[in-house]
């Protein structure tokens, strides 16, 4: 569970950004596995979703969590987000849907 909740990904990261934070000595002995004690609902969701599958708070096994691989991903979201960033402010097509949308939605009344 890579991108869960006190996962190694998270772990990691606040390794590397907050590290003094971490108490490493402090990993659970047994990972967090899902429960899935809501799956017969699925597909519906619920504000119960992840303390039905995690009642202990915590997904996966951290304690493989390294602060290099922590700087790995920051730094792989940091781009990814710097690139979604320049994509949004450079698209043109957004507005023009914007646009399209309300005139469709006001002329129709």
């Amino acid at each position: 569970v890579k991108g869960e909740h006190a996962s190694e990904n998270e772990t990691a990261i606040l390794l590397y950004i907050h590290g003094n934070l971490v108490k490493m000595e402090n990993l659970p002995d047994e990972p967090g596995i899902s429960q899935e004690r809501l799956k017969h609902l699925k597909p519906a969701n619920s504000p119960l979703d992840w303390n039905a599958k995690y009642p202990t708070h915590y997904a996966g096994d951290s304690s493989m969590a390294t602060a290099e691989k922590g700087k790995k991903l920051f730094d792989e979201s940091v781009k990814n987000l710097a690139d979604l960033i320049k994509r949004i402010k450079e698209d043109k097509v957004s507005a023009e849907l914007f646009e399209e949308f309300n005139s469709q939605a006001f002329e129709s009344r």
